[in-house]
């Protein structure tokens, strides 16, 4: 549903095209902090930002239909709910920094989350190959 208060489409509308805007935005020293390199001074495709955000959100998604929810019902509570099934695996992937908080990165949280996906989709063939020869 978006928020039209704001002007501001729903997520299932956007494609990657309306990030490109992003590309030019230049980065404020808060985002430089802590980057290093060539890259310190730019900002993550805006492709690259569209699909990462898609990935999850498809995560979330399956997640939320695999424990009966019904993700067509966009209500903030429903949302709130769906998402809620998907955080505490999302929690278990971010690293604890040395005072034991745990730090989530945008670019850090969806790599581990995707190998993680990876060792379980390996681990579930590999697990029905087994009991298919058998």
């Amino acid at each position: 549903k978006g928020d039209t208060n704001r002007s501001v489409p729903p997520l299932r509308a956007l494609e990657s095209k309306d990030f490109r805007f992003l590309d030019s935005v230049p980065l404020s020293e808060a985002e430089m902090r802590g980057k290093r390199g060539p890259q310190k001074t730019s900002r993550r495709s805006s492709i690259k930002m569209y699909s990462d955000m898609k990935f999850l959100c498809n995560f979330i998604e399956d997640k939320a239909k695999e424990n009966g929810y019904d993700v067509d019902d966009l209500s903030p509570e429903n949302i709130r709910r769906m998402f809620e099934v998907s955080a505490e695996l999302l929690k278990s992937l971010l690293k604890k920094n040395q005072r034991g908080q745990e730090q989530g990165r945008w670019s850090s949280l969806l790599p581990r989350l995707r190998k993680h996906l990876k060792a379980a989709t390996t681990t579930t063939t590999t697990t029905t190959t087994t009991t298919t020869t058998t």
